[in-house]
């Protein structure tokens, strides 16, 4: 029966040192805690939304003064030279 004494006292103080630093680290949490992160949008609805907002301001620059069909011509033209 003292074959137990001939194992190696590594795992031992492996595992105690690993539970000692969990038991940090949830101390570490429970007192300081993590700032949240803000929600990040994809990039893909990013791109679309600045691509609305740059549509919308063409249009508000373009002057209330101009009929529907030159308004919708001119930003066609505008999108066919590529900006």
């Amino acid at each position: 029966m003292d074959h137990h004494y001939h194992q190696p006292l590594w795992p031992l103080l492996e595992g105690a040192f690993d539970y000692t630093m969990n038991l940090a680290g949830e101390l570490w949490t429970m007192i300081w805690r993590p700032v949240e992160q803000p929600y990040t949008q994809p990039a893909s609805k990013m791109a679309s939304q600045g691509s609305q907002k740059e549509d919308k301001s063409m249009t508000a620059s373009l002057g209330a003064n101009w009929s529907g069909e030159a308004m919708e011509g001119c930003l066609s033209e505008q999108l066919k030279r590529g900006r």
